[in-house]
């Protein structure tokens, strides 16, 4: 990583990624059918002051939905979700990978 630390999530659970006073990011790690067993980051939550407190989770893949605030947003595919400022949220079929930090 950036900060040359080697965090480890081996167990399933809720776990803060970043925690601070303007930003507050938490994963949900699980183990899935194919990361035959290993746990891997199947959620994520995301708010704080950065964004006036609103909240953005997006859930796994399989039985999970995107929230704003507790509304479901991104029912349908393709969809996509202005957030009013914060930027916007797509679900479709458009890959962006991420290249090597």
């Amino acid at each position: 990583t950036f900060d040359q630390a080697f965090p480890t999530f081996a167990e399933q659970g809720e776990y803060w990624v970043v925690k601070s006073a303007q930003v507050s990011v938490q994963g949900l790690f699980a183990a899935t059918p194919t990361s035959k067993g290993m746990v891997m980051l199947t959620g994520i939550s995301i708010s704080g002051s950065f964004m006036q407190n609103h909240k953005l989770v997006i859930g796994p893949m399989v039985g999970g939905h995107v929230s704003w605030d507790a509304q479901v947003v991104l029912v349908g595919f393709p969809s996509t979700f202005d957030t009013g400022g914060f930027g916007v949220v797509r679900f479709d079929a458009q890959v962006s990978v991420v290249g090597a930090a």
